[in-house]
């Protein structure tokens, strides 16, 4: 968990870990030749990259309490996804 003050920084750096992650996972490298996971997170280069996935947990909740209400959330976390991170299924 990330805590701070409104405007702190703490969306940015979530996206800056997100970013190492998915160059990793794509198989780019920094400028220099490093895995992104080593040279901005400090993670072992040798550890397969994980998929990263961004969600606030205020639009999560929400999508869980619609759960309650109606049903089945897998396709409404992936309605989340799509709107919120621009991710697209696979074909």
């Amino acid at each position: 968990m990330i805590e701070g003050q409104p405007g702190a920084g703490k969306t940015t750096f979530l996206r800056l870990i997100a970013t190492a992650l998915a160059h990793d996972r794509l198989g780019h490298t920094t400028p220099e030749g490093q895995p992104w996971r080593q040279r901005h997170l400090g993670l072992d280069p040798t550890r397969s990259a994980r998929v990263p996935l961004f969600l606030k947990l205020a639009e999560l909740a929400e999508v869980l309490k619609k759960n309650l209400e109606c049903g089945d959330s897998r396709s409404r976390l992936l309605d989340l996804l799509d709107r919120t991170a621009g991710a697209r299924p696979l074909e």
